[in-house]
């Protein structure tokens, strides 16, 4: 995978590894990699993109030690929606609770055809406080309250029928590099002010004044190419 992803040219892509089960010294791991510019590339092992929180953690942990717990998650949910990078994420496998939450806050959700989606908290007595929003971003209210209740998985054709994945793909590493190259032709300016304005629910009086600087700044040099005949991104 790494290997693969270092023919990209003239963008820095890095790569967020899940494990099965999230831990607290993953999450710490994660929040600095969502710091970074560039593309951030989030996939699984083997058969499991995420199966959610490691539950044997939280069996002798304090109440304030797992608020923490989900508070740091939240955290890492709102880096991935709306940092500087532009993110994508590569499901060939299984993907509950959290998992579904880490999906559906990238830019591009690929899956592979043995992908599938589900919150089973409910069946925990619990509900998906931190990626419920996220889920419904995607997919709507109705059908992430569906899914919250309990619903079985949902195949990546379902998924995909919802929105909650972008590409169903025979061949997914293969997709995301095609992808990268796409993000690689566009101002890393803009795709970080897009991020951060979608994040806010995109205010329009600061939407305008991000293009206005950007229209004076970044943006210049693409359109004085562009006009003379080129492509506005360096080839």
């Amino acid at each position: 995978m790494i290997d693969a992803l270092k023919l990209t040219r003239g963008i820095e892509v890095r790569v967020l590894d899940l494990p099965k089960y999230i831990n607290p010294t993953w999450l710490a791991t994660a929040l600095v990699e969502t710091k970074a510019t560039g593309v951030l590339v989030i996939c699984g092992t083997g058969n499991t993109f995420c199966c959610g929180f490691d539950l044997e953690l939280t069996k002798s942990a304090t109440v304030p030690e797992i608020e923490e717990y989900a508070l740091t998650f939240r955290q890492l949910m709102e880096h991935l929606a709306s940092g500087p990078q532009a993110v994508i994420a590569m499901v060939t496998g299984e993907s509950k609770g959290a998992g579904v939450g880490l999906a559906a806050v990238a830019d591009i959700v690929i899956a592979g055809r043995s992908a599938s989606f589900q919150l089973p908290e409910a069946l925990l007595g619990l509900i998906p406080a931190v990626v419920l929003p996220a889920v419904a971003l995607r997919t709507g209210w109705a059908a992430a309250r569906r899914m919250a209740l309990a619903e079985r998985a949902l195949t990546v054709d379902e998924a995909s029928k919802c929105g909650l994945v972008d590409v169903v793909s025979d061949a997914p590493m293969r997709d995301v590099e095609q992808h990268i190259e796409r993000i690689r032709k566009a101002d890393p300016a803009a795709i970080s002010a897009i991020r951060r304005l979608v994040g806010r629910g995109w205010p329009n009086d600061e939407a305008m004044k991000t293009f206005l600087e950007l229209h004076k700044t970044t943006a210049a040099v693409r359109i004085k190419r562009y006009l003379n005949g080129q492509t506005p991104w360096e080839t």
